[in-house]
């Protein structure tokens, strides 16, 4: 009989939680994808309270017809802690879901971080780290800190009715489509986006996915499919 008396606490815990959750504004109407480098995708989406990585891949380029058909697996969740929106951006105080396996520490307290969004006209998202390896007690402070913060490079996730417009594109077939890619890469635009690179307050160990978003960003205005490019032009260098 004990245990009812802890009934109505537990059920006014879960009351909250859903009330949270329900009143976490809805940043991402709907799911956004980024281009990796050899047909691999990287889809961005929110569900409540919670931002999800999946990882798939395209094996077909008309596969992009329809994104939602080919099979995701999560590779990342964040709980959306807190978040401010001011102009475009929203920013997010983000804590990791996803356990370490086989760890002493399967759930570390430095799992906070936090991220920048961009929305534009709802083709498209920024996104940008802006703090990695926090604890909860640094988040509140370590947002308000970027909040204003212009010079920054953004990684680009496409809306799936855009990738039907990318599946459509004349694709780098020749190698005077690779030499004319290859001197875009070295304008002046290109080394203006590394320079504003080199301002974001996180960047990768390796580098990939910025080389990649380069070369997205170089193929879409160019008028060539982005989705492979790297795989082709890499192709047709070694021939």
């Amino acid at each position: 009989m004990r245990s009812l008396r802890y009934i109505p606490i537990l059920l006014l815990m879960h009351i909250c939680s859903k009330s949270n959750a329900q009143q976490q504004a809805t940043i991402l109407e709907k799911p956004y994808s980024f281009i990796i480098a050899d047909g691999e995708i990287s889809r961005l989406q929110q569900r409540n309270d919670t931002l999800q990585w999946l990882h798939g891949r395209l094996y077909d380029v008309s596969q992009t017809k329809n994104l939602i058909a080919l099979e995701w697996e999560v590779s990342k969740q964040y709980k959306i802690r807190t978040s401010q929106h001011k102009d475009s951006l929203w920013y997010l105080a983000l804590e990791r879901l996803d356990s370490i396996p086989l760890s002493t520490d399967p759930l570390p307290e430095d799992r906070f971080s936090v991220i920048a969004l961009h929305q534009g006209n709802g083709q498209q998202v920024g996104i940008v780290q802006l703090a990695i390896g926090l604890n909860e007690q640094a988040l509140d402070s370590t947002v308000s800190s970027f909040i204003d913060r212009k010079e920054l490079f953004f990684t680009t996730y496409f809306c799936d009715a855009q990738w039907k417009v990318f599946g459509s594109l004349r694709t780098i077939e020749t190698k005077d489509d690779v030499l004319r890619v290859r001197e875009k890469l070295q304008s002046d635009e290109v080394k203006d986006w590394l320079r504003l690179y080199e301002s974001n307050p996180v960047k990768e160990i390796y580098g990939t996915g910025l080389t990649t978003e380069l070369l997205n960003r170089i193929s879409i205005a160019m008028g060539y499919n982005p989705i492979g490019a790297s795989k082709i032009l890499q192709h047709l260098h070694q021939e």
